[in-house]
């Protein structure tokens, strides 16, 4: 009966993890398509950069393509690969720690490891999800996501949709790893010490490390993963072609 409690409880925090990234990303998406815009920009012919930072970038785009049609391009990938991705990252963190008997007081590396398995099962499940949205974001042209699947698949098959799979799997593994580790670590570290009780405030002072932390670590590769992502074919085609670019 405990195993098919936990079965149950897991399967809830899944649900509700992977609802909660979705209401997420409907918020970043703007930022997320800026960001987007900015890795894979080349330079103008004086040398300048379309995209200079957030703010000019997010006015830019709304004047040139509209509210729906610009900063929010490709929000429908994004609800896909959340819904698959952070439900699978997030609800299958528990478990695993269960299963490899890793707790509150077990080491940092070993909660980094718990964390590093379930990105890793969810990238590579959601990266059809996450190859399309970077690409509609990508896109100053308003395609809809099915003319992108078919675009995807007239080039390069089946295969296409796990195009990018080793980068994105190397920073859902040091993203996951980083950010539930600290989270986990930071936590416990504030309730053990009497600085906060377990509820929101901890939660939120917990989750900033985290989040601060899982962005210096995944910057770098995120760079790598976007450019492959979305590049015509015959370009740069694997990770190693990409790091120093």
């Amino acid at each position: 009966m405990k195993t098919k409690g936990n079965l149950k409880t897991d399967v809830q925090k899944a649900g509700l993890a992977g609802l909660a990234s979705m209401t997420a990303a409907t918020f970043t998406h703007p930022l997320d398509l800026i960001k987007i815009r900015m890795q894979i920009q080349p330079l103008l012919e004086d040398g300048s950069k379309k995209y200079k930072n957030m703010v000019q970038g997010t006015f830019l785009v709304v004047k040139e393509e509209g509210l729906r049609r610009g900063i929010y391009k490709g929000i429908e990938g994004a609800w896909m690969r959340e819904s698959v991705y952070s439900t699978l990252r997030l609800g299958l963190y528990e478990p695993i720690k269960r299963v490899t008997g890793v707790n509150k007081d077990s080491h940092f590396v070993f909660k980094f490891i718990a964390g590093s398995l379930s990105g890793l099962i969810g990238s590579v499940i959601a990266n059809p999800a996450d190859l399309l949205k970077i690409r509609m974001q990508a896109s100053t042209e308003s395609k809809p996501i099915g003319w992108h699947i078919n675009d995807v698949y007239s080039h390069y098959g089946i295969r296409g949709f796990w195009k990018g799979v080793g980068p994105t799997c190397i920073r859902a593994m040091i993203m996951n790893g980083t950010k539930l580790a600290v989270y986990d670590s930071i936590k416990h570290t504030i309730i053990d010490g009497g600085y906060l009780k377990d509820g929101m405030a901890c939660q939120f002072v917990a989750a900033c490390f985290a989040g601060f932390f899982q962005t210096v670590a995944t910057t770098p590769i995120d760079n790598i993963k976007t450019r492959i992502m979305n590049q015509a074919k015959g370009k740069f085609s694997t990770f190693f072609n990409n790091k120093f670019l």
